[in-house]
């Protein structure tokens, strides 16, 4: 299944800031971005990111076998993640920290 674009919020500590992108799902280029100001909750997901974010779907889509179609930080049982949606609807679930997989939901 072809798509027009991947939409992806970054959460920018440093900067207090949260970027909301569209990327190029080929190259994964940026082709828009949208800023605003970080939360208190979001400013504690972004700090515990430990690994490269095009890495992560990378991982998503050698994992769900389809290409990755939004993603955001997420609090999955315990564990800050990428939750990251591919096109197909499947959800992986990479934890930020040492880049596995912790779930997959079909």
């Amino acid at each position: 299944m072809e798509q027009d674009e991947i939409e992806v919020d970054l959460l920018d500590p440093q900067a207090n800031t949260e970027l909301e992108l569209e990327m190029d799902p080929e190259t994964y280029e940026v082709t828009n971005e949208e800023q605003d100001d970080l939360d208190s909750d979001d400013l504690q997901k972004a700090e515990a990111v430990e690994i490269d974010f095009v890495d992560a779907l990378r991982t998503a889509e050698d994992e769900g076998g389809a290409e990755p179609e939004d993603a955001e930080l997420d609090d999955h049982n315990d564990t800050i993640v990428w939750e990251i949606e591919l096109v197909d609807g499947t959800e992986v679930y990479v934890d930020v920290t040492s880049g596995d997989v912790v779930e997959t939901d079909s």
